[in-house]
């Protein structure tokens, strides 16, 4: 992919970013249209990474392929979850059986020998792992625990150079110093913002810091349609 192309593509840079380091992290305010921004990067991935694993705390998972049902289509949700291996954690509803999809239902103390089951049962193969519903974790557990556990997922990216990790979190559920320690552990940071003025409501991604560092700190303003996500640079915050 062309230079010129990556610049109107930040999902790419993204995901380029997090094959050289990560993990990464997803911040993203209320209201930012987050789900729209996961359901395209988890749809680009599917054609860079062998494997994607979906972790899911609190039945984020749920909630989120029912949002992608109702702005997108059911059958565009079923089509991005084909073939998705899902790990809930402290799931609540029941599980819904889905065409070619896997859910697993673990304890917290088996999340991480279940993820290295899966590594180890394909040798060979790159993943993808997508953790969501980890700030509900914190609202829960406290924020304590959360800083102790978080290390812990982390070191997965560590143990198996296969394994490519992306965070997602309400930066509105986990207090500032939470959410300074999680940055961190986050090689690549992108920051989902919505602002409102002028009766105009605007939404963007910016970069506070990424792999690829001809991209650092510059944002783009995007938009969700029933069809896509569309991007537009919106400035480069370099000094």
């Amino acid at each position: 992919m062309g230079e010129n192309i990556l610049e109107n593509d930040p999902m790419e840079i993204l995901l380029r970013s997090t094959k050289i380091i990560s993990p990464t992290l997803i911040q993203y305010d209320i209201g930012s249209l987050f789900e729209g921004i996961l359901f395209n990067c988890l749809k680009k991935a599917k054609s860079q990474f062998d494997k994607i694993i979906l972790v899911s705390f609190y039945d984020s998972y749920h909630i989120l392929y029912h949002y992608w049902g109702s702005i997108f289509s059911i059958d565009e949700a079923n089509k991005l979850m084909k073939g998705v291996e899902i790990i809930t954690v402290y799931g609540k509803y029941p599980i819904e059986p889905k065409a070619g999809v896997r859910i697993l239902d673990v304890e917290m103390t088996r999340l991480a020998p279940t993820i290295i089951d899966i590594i180890n049962k394909n040798k060979g193969e790159s993943f993808l792992m997508v953790i969501t519903g980890l700030d509900l974790y914190a609202i829960d557990r406290g924020e304590e625990t959360f800083r102790k556990t978080y290390p812990l997922l982390m070191i997965l990216s560590k143990q198996f150079k296969e394994v490519n990790i992306i965070v997602a979190l309400n930066k509105n559920l986990i207090s500032p110093k939470t959410l300074e320690f999680v940055g961190n552990y986050s090689f690549n940071i992108a920051d989902l913002k919505v602002n409102a003025s002028n009766e105009k409501i605007s939404y963007y991604m910016l970069f506070k810091r990424i792999a690829m560092l001809e991209y650092n700190l510059k944002s783009w303003e995007y938009i969700v349609t029933e069809r896509s996500i569309d991007f537009k640079e919106r400035y480069n915050t370099k000094k």
